[in-house]
């Protein structure tokens, strides 16, 4: 849908949105940052009326933008002293206003410390704001072709944060090569729930639905996931709603130890029809004390060894 050059544009705007931050603090700390105001930008401008209002949604979009959290109101003040309060506070009214957003926003801060003092976190958020307003991430059409292009940017950034961030990278991000193998070998398919108990940022999730799209030209598969991290698990929601899967359950909390996607009844573990994961590797601590008097008796086969959490996880 987007051509080539269009896509070679949407790369140099996330590097360079992602260049303006990167030098200021570690890749671990701001990685949600980048995508949060990718978010923030995208729903600002899916949320215009057509006549360019704010407050009300558009008649394209369910999102609804307070005037004093749209993009556009930030962009006007970022030569202006305290850019990072602004942002926080347009984060938070955007999650008091839309409810799919509740806690997307967890653990991200623009006025934090970690970005320098208020002189130098002004002069870096100015330029934050300045690069998410190139005109190759305005996606005011909010057609099909805005949805590619912010699902381009999305990825790109994450593709970026995971590259800094080296070793760690590992932890929250599965190369979309591996993704389109691991969807191939197991054939996601239309109405089918696909899980990821280990889910990093989504993007092997977000994978299986486009593999099952691509299939049946029907976008009603159903993902469900769950992370230990909890800025991971934030990066996963906001990534999960820049490619338009605001639909997806996605639980907080360590899967081996404590397990949170149930089934209807509460009390026993939900089912799916494919389970897919990029789980970490070499687990020593993954709860081998409490995996015989595990409730949900996932170890019936047998209690792995204890400084071996692969098999937990096979289990």
């Amino acid at each position: 849908m987007l051509d080539p050059k269009q896509q070679q544009a949407i790369r140099i705007a996330a590097w360079n949105a992602f260049d303006a931050i990167r030098g200021v603090a570690e890749a671990s700390v701001f990685r949600n940052h980048v995508l949060a105001m990718l978010l923030l930008k995208y729903l600002s401008d899916c949320a215009r009326s057509p006549a360019g209002e704010v407050g009300q949604p558009g008649n394209h979009s369910p999102w609804i933008i307070a005037k004093d959290a749209d993009f556009a109101m930030l962009r006007a003040a970022a030569h202006q002293a305290g850019n990072g309060k602004r942002i926080d506070q347009a984060l938070q009214a955007l999650e008091n206003d839309n409810p799919l957003l509740d806690d997307v926003f967890q653990g991200v801060s623009f006025d934090s410390t970690a970005l320098g003092n208020p002189k130098q976190k002004d002069r870096v958020l100015s330029q934050l704001l300045t690069c998410f307003d190139a005109t190759a991430l305005d996606f005011r059409a909010a057609d099909q072709q805005a949805a590619a292009a912010v699902a381009l940017a999305c990825d790109s950034l994450i593709s970026q944060v995971a590259t800094a961030s080296g070793k760690q990278g590992g932890e929250f991000f599965t190369p979309p090569e591996i993704s389109r193998l691991i969807a191939r070998l197991m054939q996601p398919q239309s109405g089918e729930s696909v899980c990821d108990p280990c889910c990093g940022s989504g993007t092997l999730l977000l994978t299986c639905r486009r593999f099952a799209c691509e299939s049946s030209g029907r976008d009603d598969i159903h993902l469900f996931g769950q992370e230990k991290s909890g800025s991971a698990w934030t990066l996963a929601k906001i990534n999960m709603v820049l490619h338009g899967e605001a639909r997806a359950h996605l639980a907080w909390g360590d899967t081996l130890r404590d397990p949170r996607l149930f089934a209807a009844d509460g009390r026993s573990l939900q089912v799916f029809d494919v389970v897919v994961s990029n789980p970490p590797f070499n687990l020593k601590e993954w709860g081998h004390e409490d995996a015989e008097g595990d409730v949900h008796q996932r170890y019936r086969r047998g209690i792995p060894p204890r400084g071996t959490g692969d098999y937990a996880f096979i289990s």
